[in-house]
């Protein structure tokens, strides 16, 4: 389960909400989008990529100002990076040239995204984002 849920509160481990809830969705998706359009797998590594990079963005950014994490700050970019990645997700859809080697950058590029905070999850960098700031543990305790 620790593959797939946060082990602790660190926004390392909040990533794999947005990551996997994103595949989730991008399977189900698929299965009625995949085949009409070419770049599906790309725009939704892309998009990936945006939703972590909102989350990071707002807690580094808000976490300073307000001297601690705020709940509903917390909530609200996981809420917005989602909003904005579908955005990403769609430009990319209706607006990049078909391209199957990007296409396929793309999946490779999901899969690489998964594979990394499976591993991360199990042994964590001692870095900031790795840390629960509540108990100064990193990974799985």
């Amino acid at each position: 389960m620790a593959a797939f849920f946060p082990v602790n509160e660190s926004v390392w481990e909040h990533f794999k909400l947005g990551y996997w809830s994103l595949i989730l969705f991008s399977v189900a998706q698929s299965l009625f989008m995949q085949w009409r359009v070419v770049n599906f797998w790309a725009s939704k590594g892309i998009g990936a990529l945006v939703l972590q990079a909102v989350i990071v963005f707002s807690f580094y950014s808000s976490t300073p100002l307000t001297g601690r994490s705020i709940m509903a700050v917390d909530i609200g970019s996981y809420v917005l990076g989602a909003i904005f990645c579908q955005l990403i997700s769609f430009w990319i859809l209706s607006k990049s040239r078909p391209s199957r080697p990007f296409n396929s950058l793309g999946a490779w590029l999901l899969l690489l995204h998964g594979l990394v905070l499976v591993l991360f999850t199990f042994y964590p960098l001692k870095f900031p984002i790795f840390m629960d700031h509540r108990t100064g543990t990193y990974g799985i305790p």
